[in-house]
This record gives C-alpha cells, structure tokens and sequence, in this order.
C-alpha cells in the first residue's frame, strides 16, 4: 500500500504560503509523498520540498449569474430594508482541484489518495490514518445545526477517486445548489465510507461577527472598516447607499458636500462618487479606497426597500 498526500492550496499571502511550508514539513517527516495543487505560483522552496506540483492558472471561481453565495441582513427605516449581497463562489475550485489531482494520479504509482487544505492541523492519528488508510475516509463537521462532510481531510483509494471523478462536474455543482460541503456530502453517498473520528481543524477561516460576514479584506454589508460610528452599504447602481447603525450624528462628505447622519437612511446620490469620507470629531477620514475596494470585490449589490430594488 502506498499513499500519496494531496494538498489543496490557494496561498495568496505570507501567513498561508507559511502555514503551507509547515504542512508539507510535518508531513515529509512522516516519510509520506506530498502533492500540492494550486491555483497562483507558489515559491521555488516550496516546490522542491514535495514530489510533485500541480499548477492551473485557471482557478475557476463561480460568478453570478451561472452561481454564486446570497447574504441579506435587515436594518429599518420606517419599515424594514434588506441589504443583499451575492457573492462569487470559491468551491467550486476544490473541486477542480481534486479532480486535476486524480486525473494526474491515476498514472501514479499510489494505492490511496489523502486530500488535506493547506492550512489543516494534521495530528498524529490522521497521519496513523492516512498510513494505514480504508478506501474512503471521510471527515465531518456541524454546519447550520445539521452535519456533514468537511473537506479539510479525506482519504480515497484510486478506484473510488476515479468514481468521484466522473460523477462530479461543474454543471451538476451548479445545479445541485449545495455549496463545496454539501455537494462531497451528496457525492459521498454512493460510496461505502468511513466517518473519520475526530475533529479537523484548521488555521484560517472565515470570521463571523453580529450575523455579519467577512471576506478577509471587506465586510459584506458594510465598507465603513475606519469607525464604529455607523455602517454603509452599497446599492446596484452603486450610487445609492444606505447608512444603518449609526451610534452618533455625524456627517459624511460625498463629492464635497457635507451630509448630516443621525440615523438610518437611504442617500440617492445623483453623480458618480468620486469622493467619500466621514468626520470623527474635527478628523476627515476618507472611505474612498473602502468603497472602491468593495464594488470592486462585491459587484451584486442591491437594496430592498418595501417591494422595489434600488
């Protein structure tokens, strides 16, 4: 029985490319063969610590409207407002990831195939797992109060990678409208699997605070990142804001006019933004790289007031 480590990467900073660097090297000290597949070029260091690198510039993240992630909150204005925000989706990618891994391993040498992220905190009995490995090994996490696969940690021998192969494809991963867990969870049940026993854990994640989500880099619903004083929110002609949440009166300064905020409101601005900021007692602080970073990452915005879109 020989087993191949599959990594599945996307290191587009400092800290992963680290935390893949030491992933690789607690798993070489297993005596284990590592693959790392990634979607961006990685370091020559990297690549000469395992024995093989896969390389697809493609990355093919999911947009709408072939797909995408819905996120809406509520805030009130004489009645309630929805906020929504769909945004690309990035599981797809996983997906092409394993299957560009399995079609180049199946002209290898190896009985069994262990699938792990880049950032996952392999202990001992994954690795005892992996050494001596059943042909589907599965783990599984609790996800919206019910439980299902987590891919940070599979195990498939050759025969059934080949078999998730050719029943997986980017048009039935549209269509079923599962997201990355849910699809492996349906995918799975035409296996005999095992349930891996313990929890998986990883180093990054997203970060979910007051029923808000974060990307990493922008809030979905709000580009305000400089204050607490108030949040703000982009609608589809990117020239109507709504601004929620507001803690104090301040003013906000769109293309040189001052605007006085006290509570939540909807601003029509009748020219594009060219310039937005706010007042902190006597201090400007300027929003406008914040709003163009946030059109730019979120470009299926829209408000929801009473039965209009705006």
């Amino acid at each position: 029985m020989k087993n191949l480590v599959v990594i599945l990467s996307h290191c587009n900073s400092g800290p992963k490319l680290e935390a893949l660097r030491n992933l690789i090297s607690k798993i070489k000290q297993k005596d284990l063969d590592v693959m790392v597949v990634t979607h961006i070029p990685l370091p020559k260091d990297i690549q000469d610590l395992v024995e093989y690198m896969v390389y697809d510039k493609s990355n093919p993240v999911l947009k709408w409207p072939e797909y995408g992630i819905a996120d809406w909150i509520t805030a009130s204005l004489q009645g309630p407002i929805t906020l929504h925000n769909i945004r690309e989706e990035h599981g797809w990618t996983v997906f092409n990831q394993i299957k560009l891994a399995g079609n180049i391993g199946r002209g290898l040498d190896y009985t069994h195939f262990a699938f792990v992220n880049y950032d996952v905190k392999i202990t001992e009995h994954m690795v005892e797992t992996i050494k001596n490995p059943s042909d589907f090994v599965s783990a599984e996490c609790t996800f919206n109060q019910g439980v299902t696969c987590h891919l940070l940690f599979q195990i498939l021998s050759k025969e059934n990678l080949d078999k998730l192969i050719s029943l997986c494809s980017r048009k039935d991963y549209t269509t079923q409208n599962l997201g990355a867990e849910g699809y492996f969870h349906k995918l799975r049940e035409n296996f005999d699997y095992q349930v891996y026993p313990y929890k998986v854990k990883e180093d990054f994640n997203f970060v979910w605070v007051s029923n808000e989500i974060s990307d990493g880099k922008v809030n979905v619903f709000n580009f305000n990142t400089l204050s607490d004083i108030f949040k703000i929110f982009v609608g589809a002609d990117k020239n109507n804001l709504v601004v929620y949440g507001v803690n104090q009166e301040t003013k906000l300064k769109i293309n040189g006019i001052d605007i006085p905020i006290s509570k939540t409101e909807i601003l029509n601005i009748s020219s594009e933004i060219k310039s937005i900021g706010f007042y902190k007692e006597d201090e400007y602080l300027d929003l406008l790289p914040f709003y163009r970073n946030f059109i730019e990452a979120f470009p299926n915005t829209w408000i929801k007031v009473k039965d209009k879109d705006i």
